[in-house]
């Protein structure tokens, strides 16, 4: 009787162990909506200072590097760069930007944005990464360097109607070309 329980045991432990009894994220596909909500969803939730200024856009590119899903909820893991321009004196002001990555977290039925992550800055950067990305991306993740050539001509072609082309920093008294 004895041999018999602890052979239904090990059939059972061996079981979880190969169907994995944890909530397991997996890979997904035909979910790549998922990156453009979470892009929206920044710009709904757009609180930069500079908002309310004329003709005021923010500008927003990303990398997708996967999406997964547990038995709960369903993860977005991107890399975005987000810039915002407006416009002083018919001449296009460069405003607030960052470029880094982020994990959303989305509603299993309804794909509604739950929360998003960022990692943490200086020292923390790398080992928050690792807590917040799966083990197969997060080198990709660290290691990734953007190129934001694609902004820039989104941001050109947005304000075609403006005789000068060039981007430029604004201090308030004076405007500081940059090289964009």
């Amino acid at each position: 009787m004895k041999k018999k329980i602890f052979l239904c045991l090990m059939v059972i432990v061996s079981l979880f162990i190969i169907t994995g009894c944890s909530n397991k994220e997996n890979y997904i596909t035909d979910n790549e909506h998922l990156y453009d909500t979470a892009v929206q969803y920044i710009i709904d939730n757009d609180t930069n200072p500079e908002k309310n200024e004329d003709r005021y856009k923010m500008f927003i590119d990303y990398n997708g590097f996967g999406i997964t899903e547990d038995d709960n909820y369903r993860y977005a893991y991107m890399w975005i760069s987000e810039e915002s321009y407006y416009v002083v004196d018919n001449k296009i002001i460069s405003g607030s930007g960052s470029s880094m990555p982020y994990k959303f977290t989305f509603e299993l039925n309804d794909n509604k944005v739950v929360k998003y992550e960022i990692p943490k800055d200086g020292n923390e950067y790398a080992s928050s990464i690792k807590e917040m990305y799966p083990d197969d991306i997060e080198n990709k993740v660290i290691n990734y360097q953007w190129k934001d050539d694609g902004l820039i001509k989104e941001v050109k072609n947005y304000y075609s109607d403006l005789k000068d082309k060039n981007i430029y920093y604004y201090t308030g008294d004076e405007y500081i070309k940059l090289d964009k």
